[in-house]
């Protein structure tokens, strides 16, 4: 059987200098792998199911910037309610077999558009060389990136460039078409959040009204992507990754969580502890 992987690619921020971009001094690329064999049919009927009972078409598109913001067809819609939609999204991306890795810098220390560029490119480089022998036994890789940044859509050709031979870009993406590429920008967002929280421990007011503050956010929201992110894990795994202060632990077999939703816990297979890529 030929082995396939997805890359599906989401980014939070802009190449532009800090001094052009006050409002974004992060720079974030996300990618969700999804190996092909891991058959996702049923957590995705689940969650469209899901969406008709709550009085969405069943195709309907998680954006999370907006939804955090109560921007764009959220604008009208109560806390509450956007809150029910974050968390199906969440309960999916429990479920859901695939992994990911997230690419961070800080624009400060990266300010102009060419340094972005190289220290995006070394970190991507690195991480597929880490990992050669799992993208080794691929026949075919394909990345789907719906061309929001041309300085991305051409940075991913470079750093993938070292594949080109099973290497396939898929054109004319839309997230409105793949719920993986959804989870990529969820999980983005995840992340800028708690970025922000590192470095200089605040959040946006949007994003304290829509968590519930610092305290909930992390209590019922990062830890559904860092099961242990607090300390770091020794790890178990069928290749190597970069070490991080925030990994998870590897784990073959999907582990019973607890998650707070619709006012109740409910216990869900989580796969996330072998997710992550860092």
């Amino acid at each position: 059987m030929t082995k396939e992987i997805s890359v599906f690619v989401d980014e939070s921020g802009s190449f532009a200098p800090i001094d052009a971009d006050l409002h974004s001094p992060y720079y974030l690329l996300c990618m969700v792998f999804h190996d092909q064999a891991d058959d996702i049919a049923s957590e995705v009927k689940e969650l469209e199911s899901t969406f008709v009972q709550m009085g969405f078409h069943p195709d309907h598109t998680v954006h999370a910037g907006p939804l955090i913001r109560r921007e764009d067809e959220y604008a009208n819609m109560q806390r509450e309610q956007r809150i029910r939609i974050f968390r199906r999204m969440m309960i999916f991306i429990q479920k859901a077999k695939f992994r990911y890795r997230c690419f961070k810098l800080f624009k400060p220390y990266n300010s102009r558009s060419d340094a972005i560029h190289d220290v995006l490119l070394q970190d991507i480089v690195s991480f597929l060389i880490e990992n050669n022998s799992e993208f080794n036994r691929c026949e075919r890789i394909k990345a789907y990136y719906d061309n929001g940044q041309t300085q991305v859509t051409a940075l991913l050709k470079e750093a993938f460039s070292i594949y080109s031979s099973k290497m396939e870009f898929v054109s004319g993406v839309s997230p409105t078409r793949y719920r993986l590429f959804q989870a990529a920008d969820v999980i983005c967002t995840l992340e800028l959040v708690k970025a922000k929280l590192l470095e200089n421990g605040t959040m946006t007011e949007s994003e304290d009204r829509f968590f519930g503050g610092i305290k909930n956010f992390k209590k019922n929201s990062l830890k559904w992507i860092y099961p242990n992110n607090h300390f770091p894990i020794p790890r178990s795994q069928p290749f190597p990754v970069p070490r991080s202060p925030f990994s998870p632990p590897i784990s073959s077999s999907p582990s019973r969580v607890k998650i707070w939703y619709n006012d109740k816990y409910e216990t869900v297979d989580s796969y996330i502890s072998r997710q992550e890529w860092f």
